[in-house]
């Protein structure tokens, strides 16, 4: 299975394994920036809608369960995407500007953010 992303930034097994993120930091809208692929099944899934002005990186990892894929990039919001369909879940502004870093702590299913600030999120069931 060949993944067509130019500029490849970031590769992400889920915690189980079973899914395979791609984060790429082109900017051409009509090609995905992210990809989630099933290695075993050769099955690929586009993460869309997701901002990235003037090709700056985009942030992505799993959900502890590996459903969702949370993204933060240029616009300062944390989304969430179903990491089977590539479907809009929910988007936040919780930054002013550029999210920077986005992390996941998988024991206690906290969300951590930064731009000039960090924040630590405990997201809703």
């Amino acid at each position: 299975m060949d993944v067509q992303l130019a500029d490849v930034k970031q590769v992400t097994f889920s915690l189980d394994g079973s899914k395979l993120m791609v984060v790429s930091s082109q900017s051409d809208p009509k090609k995905p920036q992210i990809q989630v692929i099933d290695p075993l099944m050769m099955k690929q899934v586009a993460i869309k809608g997701i901002s990235n002005d003037d090709s700056k990186y985009v942030e992505a990892v799993f959900s502890p369960n590996g459903q969702m894929v949370l993204t933060g990039g240029s616009d300062g919001d944390l989304r969430a995407f179903n990491a089977e369909t590539g479907g809009d879940i929910w988007r936040g502004k919780f930054h002013p500007k550029n999210l920077h870093r986005l992390c996941v702590s998988y024991k206690y299913c906290l969300i951590a953010t930064s731009c000039h600030t960090a924040s630590v999120w405990c997201p809703d069931e």
